[in-house]
């Protein structure tokens, strides 16, 4: 692969792949078939409008069979681009819900340090320690959004944030948390019912279970025809 190829976006790159085909979109659509307007957005890169990502990535995956092209690296360009939306969505949610529990100095407080910065110092020392520790633990799944899923690749990445959590597992494997609490999990599957467990410790020891349950059927399409896949 050149160094151009890998500095193009998902929406160039897949486009790239269109036009070595020598596929028009209409092309790609009767070959692929998905709905044209879906193989548009892709190429414009207007996620906000396309399906749930599980149907994305079968979008892709058809795409790049069509192609002839690498479908693996086409997906990790995808799995990329995904993490970084989640991030995104996680920092947006962030901004616009401040924690309830910050720490807000009030008059009362300025006066009692005035009287004695001692008996300050211990209230203050006090919220810190309730704040580190005593928050609940707060684990949310944004990929997959749903309890069940239907899938034809033989792995899933689990995508999520978390608050006040100290130690984290998905599928058995504990996971590194990053700075602001997101993270992604790459968890193999096998044929059938796979149940997924995310399982987490709060800072004030509270323990939280999550659970996915992911249906893998190797050779299928999209299962939804509402998305464009018959």
């Amino acid at each position: 692969m050149t160094n151009r190829e890998t500095l193009r976006t998902l929406g160039e790159q897949l486009r790239y792949l269109r036009e070595s085909a020598e596929l028009s979109l209409g092309e790609l659509a009767e070959k692929t078939r998905i709905q044209k307007k879906y193989l548009e957005w892709l190429e414009d890169e207007r996620f906000d409008l396309l399906p749930p990502p599980v149907y994305v990535r079968g979008f892709v995956t058809r795409w790049a069979e069509a192609c002839e092209a690498d479908v693996a690296h086409i997906l990790l360009q995808l799995d990329r681009v995904q993490a970084l939306l989640v991030r995104d969505r996680h920092k947006e949610r962030s901004w616009a819900h401040p924690a309830r529990n910050s720490f807000v100095l009030t008059g009362r407080m300025l006066a009692a340090f005035a009287v004695g910065a001692v008996l300050l110092s211990g209230v203050l020392y006090t919220g810190v320690q309730y704040l580190h520790i005593g928050g609940s633990p707060v684990v949310e799944i944004q990929y997959p959004a749903s309890l069940e899923v239907i899938v034809s690749e033989q792995w899933i990445v689990i995508q999520g944030s978390t608050e006040n959590i100290k130690h984290l597992t998905v599928a058995g494997q504990e996971i590194d948390l990053s700075p602001d609490g997101s993270f992604s999990k790459q968890v193999a599957l096998q044929e059938g019912v796979n149940v997924v467990r995310i399982e987490a410790e709060g800072k004030n020891g509270e323990s939280i279970e999550v659970m996915r349950k992911v249906v893998q059927i190797s050779g299928i399409g999209e299962i939804d025809p509402e998305f464009g896949i018959e």
